[in-house]
């Protein structure tokens, strides 16, 4: 999955760039500045000013309406918005096997040491991780074998505690101290005995790996929380939790994983939606 994910990031760079656009990078907005009913132009943390005639935010909605100032944006929108739950966090190990080594699967793995396969996140420090799933990548030079492979596992940052207040990225790399790293090779460690109840070589066949926990995802991605796939959805009450792609600003509209659905293929069908939003928004005012 995630090796997916970076060939539609890839293959999505190139188009982009294919048709004159600019693609900026370590660039942190702070501040949407609108005018009425339009956004006028996004700051960043160092200063800069990009204007432009639309805006599209894949954040979370609530880090976007932190963002934005506006008087156009109701009070009780922005309430709602920033009271939703979200999702749960995970503990993620990419690792790097040796050639030749681990059999490729062509299917992901999915496992389950509890009756309701929902309650996995539901634990506590001595019976984690209830489950995992693990997804694998092929070796380019011999598909029967596998090359790296991910494994991620529920986790709650609460866990994370005495580390709430850092900040590490690589554009802005402040390491999180020998406690933490600590804390994660213990976790790692907890992970890999439960995957090698039903793969018990798995720790031979590991050439290096690294982790990141719901601290990564928070710095990363921006859910408070450290949630790996933002809003919690309900089938029951799906009006909940809706959020429109458009908003009351007539160039802002939102994407991404907390809109519709979560995960690779449901981010492509909301950016779908994000611009079915934008055309149906253009041609109404064009009539």
């Amino acid at each position: 999955m995630p090796e997916r994910g970076s060939q539609i990031g890839k293959w999505l760079t190139r188009v982009i760039l294919e048709n004159n656009g600019t693609l900026l990078k370590h660039k942190e907005v702070k501040r949407i500045v609108a005018e009425g009913h339009e956004v006028q132009y996004v700051e960043t943390a160092d200063g800069e000013r990009y204007h432009g005639k639309y805006f599209i935010s894949n954040i979370h909605p609530a880090n976007t309406l932190e963002m934005l100032e506006s008087d156009v944006i109701r009070q009780a929108y922005r309430s709602r918005i920033s009271t939703l739950e979200n999702g749960n966090g995970c503990l993620m190990l990419n690792a790097v096997l040796k050639p030749g080594l681990f059999p490729h699967m062509n299917y992901n793995f999915y496992y389950h040491d509890v009756d309701d396969v929902w309650c996995g996140h539901d634990y506590s420090e001595s019976s984690w991780p209830y489950n995992y799933s693990m997804f694998i990548t092929p070796d380019p030079k011999d598909h029967r074998f596998a090359n790296s492979l991910s494994i991620l596992a529920y986790m709650n940052i609460n866990e994370l505690e005495p580390w709430k207040d850092t900040f590490n990225t690589v554009s802005n790399e402040q390491p999180r101290g020998a406690d933490y790293e600590a804390f994660k090779i213990a976790k790692a460690g907890k992970l890999l005995d439960v995957v090698e109840r039903r793969f018990p070589v798995m720790r031979q066949c590991i050439q290096s790996y690294s982790v990141a926990t719901p601290l990564s995802f928070r710095d990363y991605i921006g859910t408070n929380d450290g949630s790996m796939y933002g809003v919690l959805k309900d089938c029951n009450d799906p009006l909940r939790t809706f959020i429109s792609a458009r908003t009351k600003l007539n160039n802002l509209f939102l994407t991404g994983q907390n809109l519709n659905l979560h995960g690779i293929l449901g981010v492509t069908m909301t950016a779908l939606l994000t611009c079915g939003n934008y055309w149906t928004w253009k041609n109404s005012c064009t009539r």
